[in-house]
């Protein structure tokens, strides 16, 4: 066997392991990933101008939602206001009231099995599963959230405009 024929050998070989992998890929993917993050029916609900606060409310799902004794996924929430008078829009990054687990100021209505975690900073939020398990897909209709909207340079007299991003994440903790 020449050098040429090794090589055309070796070439083939390699396509062959490409294809198997690819396609065992392809095979373990829907199991392997959590996947379609809806946001819809973004709203703005209520306005506070004694405390500066806005309620923003909105739909959320996911697929293949997932909690074991260390690990978890996540959904990151970020909200933005602006007034849409204003040209160019200029969104702007806005904190929450309050943070904690589940604080004054939000709410998950239709799903008991997911949580809201709000850090210190405000600057955004994650929803999660409460309990261990793969759900099938972690849904909440209609949650809320207390917006500060004087943190994104916004007054009483603005009109205000929402939108919502929302980032699917896993946690892993720090340490071995």
């Amino acid at each position: 066997m020449n050098y040429k024929t090794r090589k055309i050998i070796n070439l083939k070989n390699l396509i062959f392991i490409f294809a198997f992998v690819l396609i065992l890929l392809t095979f373990f993917a829907n199991n392997s990933f959590s996947n379609n993050l809806r946001i819809a029916n973004v709203s703005l609900e209520g306005r506070n101008p004694s405390s500066n606060s806005v309620t923003v409310e909105f739909d959320i799902s996911w697929d293949n939602s997932w909690q074991t004794k260390i690990n978890h996924d996540a959904v990151w929430v970020t909200v933005r206001l602006n007034d849409p008078a204003v040209v160019p829009t200029d969104k702007k990054l806005c904190q929450m009231t309050e943070s904690g687990t589940n604080p004054a100021g939000t709410l998950i209505d239709s799903d008991s099995d997911l949580e809201i975690i709000i850090p210190q900073d405000k600057m955004g939020l994650f929803i999660k599963p409460k309990s261990y398990g793969v759900k099938g897909t972690a849904e909440a209709i209609d949650v809320e959230l207390a917006i500060d909207y004087s943190s994104c340079g916004l007054d009483d007299s603005d009109n205000v405009s929402v939108s919502i991003l929302g980032i699917e994440m896993v946690y892993v903790p720090e340490g071995a």
